[in-house]
């Protein structure tokens, strides 16, 4: 296991000389880690480990103008829409006092 877990790891010098070897690791393991000075700075993965996670990834996308007007009246109407409650007590007091 530790074996595995230290051949994820690779100095940025190591990437720079070795860049076939290091490439060669992310078809083996899930991904593999670039460091600058014993710090995590990057991470590798193969296309085919990419293209698996990001298969279902869809992007964001902006909305367009038509939308953003849309989204606009609707919650100009949707302030429109609240109802103001009475109290059944206040109600019954109103109609008591037009007799």
């Amino acid at each position: 296991m530790w074996k595995i877990i230290k051949d994820q790891f690779f100095s940025t010098t190591q990437l720079k000389t070795n860049t076939k070897s290091v490439l060669d690791k992310t078809r083996d393991l899930w991904e593999v880690f670039i460091m600058n000075n014993n710090k995590p700075n990057a991470v590798l993965m193969s296309i085919e480990k990419y293209n698996e996670i990001n298969q279902y990834y869809i992007p964001e996308v902006e909305p367009e103008e038509w939308e953003l007007k849309a989204i606009k009246e609707y919650k100009k109407e949707q302030k429109a829409w609240k109802l103001e409650y009475i109290e059944w007590e206040d109600v019954f007091k109103f109609l008591n006092n037009l007799r």
